[in-house]
This record gives structure tokens, C-alpha cells and sequence, in this order.
């Protein structure tokens, strides 16, 4: 609808884009894109959540699995000395 009323200012037209631009159609068609837009949003937002607690998981995980390995490796440390 934009390019409409663009293309009618290019015409000269202005009160036609004008008519366009605060009509009921184009509100209608700026909720709908802006629905859209939200929903996007929180996908995307969603996703990202989800992406960084899976991180988040693996990092403990990995952590853990380090200090265990740590551990081990100190005990034999320890012991290859006595």
C-alpha cells in the first residue's frame, strides 16, 4: 500500500495517497503486519532461550566432567609421588 501511495505522489496525486495511507484498509493491513512481526519476535526470542540454556547445560556438564578429570588427575599425581 505504501508503494501506491507513493506511486500516486509521484502522479501529483496527494490526496489519493493521503486517502490511502489513513484508511481503514491500511490500518487494518499495519495490525496485521504488525501481528506478524510480534509473533517473529517471540519466536525468535523463544529460540534464543533456548539456545542459551542448552549452553548453559553443556557448560555445567563440561565443568563437571573437568573437575572430575582434575580430580582423578590429582589422585594420581599424588599418588605416582608416594
Amino acid at each position: 500500500m505504501e508503494n501506491l501511495a507513493f506511486e500516486l505522489i509521484g502522479q501529483g496525486r496527494r490526496e489519493e495517497a493521503h486517502a490511502i495511507l489513513v484508511g481503514q484498509e491500511y490500518e487494518r493491513q499495519k495490525g496485521i503486519y504488525a501481528d506478524g512481526m510480534a509473533g517473529l519476535s517471540a519466536g525468535i526470542r523463544d529460540e534464543v532461550e533456548n539456545i542459551i540454556e542448552t549452553q548453559k547445560r553443556e557448560a555445567y556438564e563440561n565443568l563437571a566432567i573437568s573437575v572430575v578429570i582434575i580430580s582423578f588427575l590429582v589422585v594420581l599425581w599424588s599418588v605416582s609421588f608416594t
